[in-house]
C-alpha cells in the first residue's frame, strides 16, 4: 500500500526553516522593490524516468533561466537572467522590468549522469523544450511574444510549477501546474507543494520584504 505525505502544519514550518534559513540552497532576502519593477516567482520539478538507465528527482540548484521583453521609450527590448532554486525547487527574480516573461532554459546536474541543459527555441504553439550539448552554452533568447505570462498589477509574476520529465526516448514532457498534490515521481517519492504566492509568503527571508504587500495582494490567504 503506497502512503502518500503530506508537508503540512510544523512538518511544512520545519521545510520552510530549512530551505529559506540555512543548508545548500537557500533563499536570500530580496532586493526592495523598485518602481516600475517586477518579482518573478516559480517552481522547478524535474524527473527523469528511465531515460539512459537514470531515474532520478532533481529540485535542488537547478539553473533556471528566464527570458522576457518590455518596452523602453517606446521600443520592445529583450532582456534574460539566470536564477537558482533552493532545495524544494523554488527561485526568484526581483526587480525585472515590467513585461512579458516566461522560463526559457534549464541547467543542472544530475546524479546519475552529468550536468545537462534544455532550453525552449523560437516556439509554435506547441510548449516544448530542446536538449543541448552544451548546458553553459544556453543563450537566453528567442522571445516568442504571446507565449508569456505578463506581469498583473500588483507585480508578482508567478512562472508556476513547472514539472519537466525526461521519458526513456529522450523526449521531454513540460507540464505547469499551481500546485501538487500526492504526486508519486518515478523514484518513489511523494511531492506536495503549497501554492507559490504562499510559498514565498511564509519565507522567513520575505517577512521583512517591501514585496510582502503584493505577494498578499495574489494569496488567496489575504484575499476576500
Amino acid at each position: 500500500m503506497k502512503r502518500a505525505v503530506s508537508i503540512t502544519g510544523v512538518c511544512f514550518l520545519l521545510y520552510l526553516i530549512v530551505t529559506c534559513a540555512g543548508g545548500v540552497s537557500v533563499i536570500k532576502p530580496p532586493a526592495e522593490p523598485i518602481e516600475g519593477r517586477v518579482l518573478i516567482i516559480g517552481n522547478v520539478l524535474f524527473e527523469v524516468n528511465n531515460y539512459n538507465n537514470i531515474r532520478e528527482v532533481d529540485r535542488q540548484d537547478i539553473d533556471v533561466g528566464v527570458i522576457g521583453i518590455y518596452e523602453e521609450n517606446g521600443k520592445k527590448k529583450e532582456w534574460g537572467k539566470w536564477a537558482k532554486t533552493d532545495s524544494l525547487g523554488y527561485f526568484f527574480i526581483a526587480n525585472a522590468p515590467e513585461g512579458k516573461f516566461e522560463l526559457k532554459a534549464v541547467r543542472l546536474f544530475l546524479k546519475q549522469g552529468g550536468y545537462t541543459g534544455f532550453s525552449r527555441p523560437y516556439r509554435s504553439a506547441i510548449d516544448n523544450f530542446t536538449g543541448v550539448s552544451s548546458p553553459d552554452g544556453i543563450l537566453l533568447s528567442g522571445v516568442e511574444p504571446g507565449l508569456i505570462t505578463t506581469a498583473p498589477l500588483n507585480r508578482i509574476v508567478n512562472l508556476r510549477i513547472n514539472y519537466i520529465t525526461v521519458l526513456p526516448n529522450g523526449e521531454l514532457r513540460p507540464r505547469m501546474t499551481d500546485k501538487v498534490e500526492n504526486l508519486e515521481m518515478i523514484t518513489g517519492e511523494i511531492i506536495n507543494t503549497p501554492l507559490i504566492f504562499d510559498y514565498f509568503l511564509e519565507c522567513p527571508a520575505f517577512q521583512n520584504s517591501g514585496w510582502l504587500p503584493f505577494l498578499k495582494a495574489e494569496s488567496n490567504k489575504y484575499i476576500h
